[in-house]
């Protein structure tokens, strides 16, 4: 680094022509400039650790799975990854009490199951509003093209059937979500179809 020496003559506080005797002050500053300088091998070291990228995997067949695919594949769970945050959420597997071993590895797989019905979900509704000119309301009456899973489920809180005369019916006065349910392939036929115990 090198050290500036900056000075500057300070303004008389006074009007007029100064005394003869009159010795201007100098204020002096100091700044320092760092000179950079390219550190190589240091450079070098920190692109090495960056680039090293470790993956762990029970796939033992290299020739079907070879790196490339196995770092490709990993990659491409992002939205996968979202949803599993989910399932950590200490608000759904903390009161969780199972001591069984088979009954949690049960619990689990209801568990992917209903995250995997809840991503199709989104997929399907997501899909079916590409190209089109009318959005789905949402909650809040917000309009969107890109809803989420939990938004659309959302819209069909509400739903109710109610048994007459042994015949399933919609009450008259319940607001069917007919968008969403066109979006997902489906009609309020849905509900009125008889479903064994």
């Amino acid at each position: 680094y090198e050290v500036i020496v900056d000075e500057s003559i300070a303004k008389r506080a006074s009007r007029g022509r100064p005394p003869q005797d009159w010795v201007p002050e100098v204020k002096r500053f100091y700044s320092i400039r760092p000179k950079l300088q390219r550190d190589e091998d240091a450079i070098r070291k920190r692109k090495s650790r960056l680039s090293c990228f470790v993956l762990v995997t029970n796939i033992l067949d290299k020739k079907a799975w070879p790196d490339e695919r196995i770092l490709t594949e990993y990659k491409e769970q992002t939205v996968v990854e979202q949803h599993f945050s989910f399932i950590k959420s200490p608000k759904v597997v903390g009161p969780v009490y199972l001591k069984n071993p088979e009954r949690v590895a049960a619990l689990a797989y209801v568990f992917l199951m209903a995250l995997l019905v809840y991503s199709l979900i989104q997929r399907r509704a997501r899909r079916a509003l590409r190209g089109q000119e009318k959005p789905l309301i949402i909650y809040d009456n917000r309009k969107t093209f890109e809803p989420t899973g939990r938004s659309v489920l959302h819209l069909f809180v509400n739903m109710m059937v109610a048994n007459v005369d042994g015949k399933r019916v919609l009450p008259s006065n319940l607001k069917i979500p007919e968008h969403a349910l066109r979006l997902l392939g489906f009609s309020e036929q849905i509900y009125l179809q008889w479903m064994p115990p």
